[in-house]
């Protein structure tokens, strides 16, 4: 894992042709949007990324982005940076918010997620191998914005399987049929 300041950020985001954060910036760059209740619990938390992941993360890097720590607690705190420590960082989360892992670090990503959410942080997961990114609303939401048909069909496929529904928001909208 690299620890990438704001100004690498942004590069790496360019470079990838994704925005970094699509719901602040509206979403329009991307074909399909799925917004839907969050696993609630932590082992739930960790499956659904597992496989969300598998569907479009593996084969690159992905990219786990803090934009806001609600509620931070010391504790929370110390051991996020515990995490960050071995990578070398001494910048503090919010100086320093991206978490770049390579392909080879995929199974990484699942804890380091699952603890934003947990922990009701709001976190993006930028996956550029299919142009997807998943946005965690505190822990209760999601927001899905991706290119990939395959992998709208396949969070789809996830909800039912986690029993997760898609937000009234949604459901009323209906714009981005599979």
């Amino acid at each position: 894992m690299r620890i990438l300041s704001s100004t690498e950020l942004a590069a790496w985001m360019t470079a990838n042709k994704l925005p970094s954060e699509p719901y602040a910036q509206g979403g329009e760059a991307f074909a399909f949007y799925l917004q839907f209740h969050a696993p609630q619990s932590f082992r739930s938390i960790e499956c659904f990324i597992e496989a969300l992941l598998h569907h479009a993360g593996t084969g690159g890097e992905t990219m786990v982005t803090v934009v806001d720590t609600v509620n931070l607690y010391d504790y929370e705190y110390r051991f996020f940076e515990k995490l960050r420590f071995p990578a070398g960082e001494t910048k503090s989360i919010l100086e320093a918010p991206a978490h770049l892992f390579s392909a080879h670090e995929f199974t990484d990503v699942i804890p380091m997620f699952s603890l934003t959410v947990g922990w009701q942080w709001q976190a993006y997961l930028h996956m550029p191998r299919s142009r997807s990114v998943l946005f965690n609303w505190e822990g209760e939401l999601f927001d899905l914005w991706t290119d990939d048909r395959a992998v709208l069909t396949g969070v789809r496929e996830l909800l039912e399987r986690f029993g997760l529904r898609e937000t009234e928001r949604m459901l009323a909208k209906s714009t981005h049929p599979v």
